[in-house]
């Protein structure tokens, strides 16, 4: 359970930052109605069911687009002139820019500064979603004005049926 709003952005930060197998169902979501944020994973590939029961209202939480990863490692470049920049710049150049980034700042032994950063920035990202997407902690507890209420499809055991439901 959810306790504080700072505990709320560090959870969202960290879903926001995941990408769960894209493409197979899997998804974060806040449950409005446990007070946590949860993976759901389909079922097909644990053999557990982590799906959100029956009625509870939920926010799902869509990854965090690469375009904006990458914005943030180039900003962390940005903001370290010197003998470092022009390496870290050519990594994220590479092909695979994400590990050849974090490759170069380990190298560079930058990388405690690049995971506080990143953090920094994560929790920045979190902020700016809970705002667009009209969730807050308020009076002890997550609140949104606009929730999705699962249901489990009847028709062949999927659980992935999502009706928007207004607050």
């Amino acid at each position: 359970m959810i306790t504080s709003k700072e505990q709320l952005i560090r959870e969202l930060a960290d879903a926001l930052s995941d990408h769960p197998y894209d493409s197979y169902g899997n998804f974060w979501y806040i449950s409005i109605t446990k007070q946590e944020i949860t993976l759901r994973v389909d079922s097909v590939y644990t053999g557990v069911d982590s799906d959100p029961d029956d009625g509870e209202e939920i926010v799902k939480i869509d990854p965090l687009p690469s375009h904006e990863g990458f914005e943030i490692m180039e900003e962390f470049v940005d903001a370290h002139p010197g003998r470092h920049q022009t390496y870290l710049y050519k990594a994220l150049a590479r092909r695979h820019p994400f590990s050849s980034f974090r490759g170069a700042v380990e190298n560079c032994g930058l990388l405690q500064q690049w995971y506080d950063w990143k953090d920094e920035a994560m929790k920045e990202k979190a902020r700016d979603w809970m705002h667009f997407n009209d969730v807050d902690f308020k009076d002890g507890k997550i609140v949104a004005l606009g929730t999705q209420t699962w249901f489990k499809d009847e028709d062949d055991g999927d659980d992935d049926s999502e009706e928007d439901s207004p607050q």
